[in-house]
């Protein structure tokens, strides 16, 4: 997923056990930096506090209908580019 050593990914869900299973797949295939962040993306303030400082957010929860709005209005409000592939 990484493929340059300057590069880091954060991947953010509820379940840690199954973040750090994709982590370990990610770091596997190329240089780079990979995170596992504990994340309820119906928790507003959690998001917000999630969201700055970041330089790209890709949305790829689902469903969007319900979890896309939130998410895209918090990276929006702090200047952070949003993509939901969704």
């Amino acid at each position: 997923m990484t493929r340059r050593p300057d590069t880091s990914l954060v991947i953010a869900g509820r379940d840690e056990r199954s973040l750090r299973e994709v982590a370990t797949a990610a770091a596997g295939s190329g240089p780079g930096n990979v995170e596992v962040a504990c994340l309820d993306l119906t928790d507003a303030a959690a998001v917000a506090a999630a969201v700055p400082g970041y330089d790209v957010v890709i949305n790829c929860a689902g469903p969007s209908h319900r979890l896309s709005e939130l998410v895209a209005g918090v990276a929006i409000g702090a200047g952070v580019p949003y993509v939901d592939p969704g």
